[in-house]
């Protein structure tokens, strides 16, 4: 039979063979099937004659694609298709099959996940290739990852998961790159490129950042900025952003002992190239930040950032900034006159009392504000109250035992 069936294959030939195995090979076994199929596409790929060509494989997907063919065989066969022939045709050919594929499958769509996967990842090579970012990317979202039927690796799985999250980021929807991010989260530990890992994990801080969750971000930042191996301007650019994202976060703690991070010796001469010292200074070590240090700080800020209005109708890093004055003071002064802070940052008081008030409700800073005479009034922190706690117990320990001795020494001088 082989011998008979030699090529480059004319169409007359091709029909023949084509109705044969249609006919006479239905009943033959899978594998045989599959192999016979296989074997008439590569030889039918070696025509020299295009309009052909687009015939013969016309044909054959169309009869593949009829629910009197085991799905056994056509998923297999036009999977072997899409990976191995396509990417060897003529763009234009491969580009105008692949669309003839998805259309001839559709209404049986749910049968040939993998041969959809397959395609909607070739079309977007094929796009990437022409430079039509936008669209290949487009075709990534259209791959159906539920299916048990996908069988591609973790790794791929997860380059495709990163390359989606970058798209839906640029288009400012951090809502679905979010979605994609935790799909990516649960193969994390099942891959084995290490540079994948690392880059999954900047791209769920940029995910974590464009979800205002800056101190979260912050430190995913940061934990990929202390991988050496990485490039110097990749290092930086994480080292900005980790910086950037403790900035915007709310006031407390944990914002104060990140500040402080970044004013070590190695990253604080690395932040001075993007930032003044005197400014850099007054941030890491919680001191006063006056309106006019703003401006360097803001060109600091990625155009999303500029872009976020806060609930008090201030910029991010206004509102950031105003809890980080409050947060400085909270620790220095027993209380401070609101009208100070208004006169400073030219800002409505209520908008100021209600900075203060949330910072007071979510236990940032412990107070009290008093709205008669517009004062804000601040509560030792924790530590000093254990502090002094501590020391009045030592103290009560020490005067007990002083009155036990003077009773000691009264008693000795009675007898």
């Amino acid at each position: 039979m082989d011998s008979a069936f030699a090529v480059p294959l004319t169409l007359k030939k091709f029909h023949t063979r084509l109705y044969y195995l249609v006919t006479t090979k239905r009943t033959a076994l899978d594998q045989i099937q599959i192999n016979e199929y296989k074997r008439l596409l590569k030889d039918a790929r070696c025509t020299s004659i295009s309009t052909n060509l687009k015939i013969m494989f016309e044909n054959v997907i169309e009869v593949l694609a009829n629910s009197k063919i085991f799905l056994t065989v056509s998923r297999e066969v036009l999977n072997s298709f899409v990976i191995e022939i396509l990417p060897t045709l003529k763009d234009k050919l491969a580009l105008h099959l692949a669309n003839f594929i998805l259309y001839k499958i559709s209404y049986r769509k749910t049968y040939f996940d993998q041969v959809v996967a397959s395609t909607y990842l070739y079309l977007y090579r094929l796009n990437i290739k022409e430079k039509k970012w936008k669209e290949g990317l487009q075709k990534l979202i259209c791959i159906p990852f539920e299916s048990e039927q996908i069988q591609f690796s973790m790794d791929l799985k997860m380059e495709i998961f990163i390359r989606i999250v970058h798209y839906y980021l640029e288009e400012n929807n951090p809502i679905l790159a979010e979605f994609y991010v935790m799909k990516a989260a649960r193969i994390q530990f099942l891959i084995n490129n290490e540079n994948l890992g690392n880059w999954f994990k900047v791209y769920y801080a940029r995910v974590l950042d464009h979800r205002c969750m800056f101190i979260d971000a912050a430190r995913e930042y940061y934990e990929v900025f202390c991988i050496n191996e990485l490039d110097a301007l990749v290092r930086l650019t994480l080292l900005k952003a980790a910086f950037i994202c403790t900035v915007l976060s709310p006031s407390n703690y944990k914002r104060f002992k990140m500040l402080k991070q970044f004013y070590d010796e190695d990253m604080r001469y690395k932040i001075l190239k993007m930032l003044p010292d005197p400014i850099l200074k007054k941030l890491c070590l919680g001191h006063l930040i006056q309106p006019d240090d703003i401006e360097p700080i803001r060109e600091l800020l990625m155009p999303y950032h500029k872009e976020i209005i806060t609930d008090n109708c201030l910029s991010l890093l206004t509102e950031a900034l105003v809890e980080h004055n409050i947060f400085a003071v909270s620790k220095l002064y027993k209380c401070i006159k609101m009208k100070y802070l208004v006169y400073l940052w030219k800002i409505d008081q209520y908008k100021i009392e209600k900075i203060a008030r949330k910072m007071i409700s979510e236990k940032r800073i412990k107070g009290l504000i008093d709205h008669i005479d517009g004062f804000i009034y601040f509560k030792c922190s924790q530590n000093v109250e254990n502090s002094i706690s501590t020391f009045n117990i030592k103290f009560e320990s020490v005067r007990c035992h002083e009155n036990a001795i003077i009773q000691i020494m009264f008693t000795n001088s009675q007898m």
